[in-house]
């Protein structure tokens, strides 16, 4: 509970940046979602905190100064990649518009896409939650400097549209780390 509040303190913060978050949540995540990312994380213990999807913290003592540094750190990074979203929804379907563009050579072979629809103010016993995942897609992103990719994901859904966001990723699977990542509201 502390580590969201002070990673919602830092996300207020850094508006400028492209610091995008997703939680993963044993309660409210669907299980699927949910085991699929502490496997891939070999999460042990709870609350654990991935940044970048390289730097696995799982926090002690003052929350907001031990995150703070990787945020800094990570604002300092080149992109590879341009990345465009935009995000529209009813009340039972969904469709984010999704384009990768190269913005440097990329490093490795193993890249992929990824896509997680997000619901703010998820009701919780002592407090409600942001950022809880509920829907997990990934495609393999095949490309070599300076190509593009455009594509569409369509999906269904229950949840309210005014707490819906998408949070779009490019992950090395090799070494873990996100590359680039883009965030909006629906």
């Amino acid at each position: 509970m502390l580590a969201e509040q002070a990673l919602d303190s830092l996300s207020k913060e850094f508006t400028d940046s492209s610091l995008a978050l997703i939680s993963y949540n044993g309660n409210y995540s669907p299980s699927l979602v949910n085991d699929e990312r502490r496997t891939f994380y070999t999460i042990t213990s709870d609350p654990a905190v991935i940044f970048d999807g390289t730097d696995s913290i799982y926090p002690a003592g003052n929350y907001y100064e031990t995150f703070k540094p990787y945020i800094e750190a990570a604002k300092t990074d080149t992109p590879f990649f341009n990345l465009e979203m935009t995000a529209a929804a009813d009340s039972a379907f969904g469709s984010v518009d999704l384009r990768f563009v190269t913005a440097d050579t990329l490093p490795g072979n193993n890249i992929v896409g990824c896509l997680a629809i997000c619901q703010d103010s998820v009701d919780g016993n002592l407090k409600n939650f942001n950022y809880v995942c509920f829907q997990f897609f990934s495609f393999p992103l095949n490309l070599v400097y300076p190509d593009t990719l455009d594509t569409t994901i369509n999906f269904t859904h229950s949840l309210i549209v005014d707490k819906l966001r998408a949070v779009a990723f490019a992950q090395n699977l090799d070494t873990k780390e996100i590359l680039q990542a883009i965030t909006t509201k629906f």
